[in-house]
């Protein structure tokens, strides 16, 4: 009776995602679960590319309606470290605009990005506002 409570409760996970975190450049690792602080995030979205590509939709789904015009974050190779790449549309520019995680300033639009990653602010668990586009210094064309 106990036991489907315990193997739910079991295989839930907690996050407290730290954007400071999230921005610093990672080091790659097997991306099989989320660290709490969200530190492995993009090694945890590149294998979900390779593995859930319906998930890595659903995920553009939710950016998009947390920051408008954003479509996607995929996982980005700098060197030997991982980071996230946005892209974002912006009125009058037909290309989005590009921005990596670790060179983006505008505080409140990247946390409304990492806020919709983890469905809501604070703490998630589970088995598995309007934000103003960043300025033209964490993005780039094309």
């Amino acid at each position: 009776m106990f036991r489907p409570v315990y193997d739910t409760l079991a295989g839930m996970g907690f996050y407290n995602l730290n954007p400071a975190q999230i921005r610093e450049l990672q080091s790659p690792d097997p991306g099989e679960l989320l660290d709490r602080d969200g530190g492995n995030v993009a090694s945890v979205l590149d294998r979900m590319k390779s593995q859930s590509p319906s998930d890595e939709k659903r995920i553009g789904d939710y950016l998009a309606k947390v920051a408008p015009g954003t479509s996607s974050v995929e996982p980005r190779t700098i060197g030997p470290k991982l980071t996230l790449e946005f892209r974002q549309q912006v009125r009058g520019d037909p290309n989005p605009w590009r921005f990596l995680a670790n060179k983006c300033e505008y505080e409140s639009w990247f946390i409304a990005a990492i806020d919709s990653l983890r469905g809501k602010r604070n703490v998630s668990c589970g088995n598995r506002g309007s934000a103003s586009p960043p300025p033209r210094t964490c993005a780039s064309g094309g």
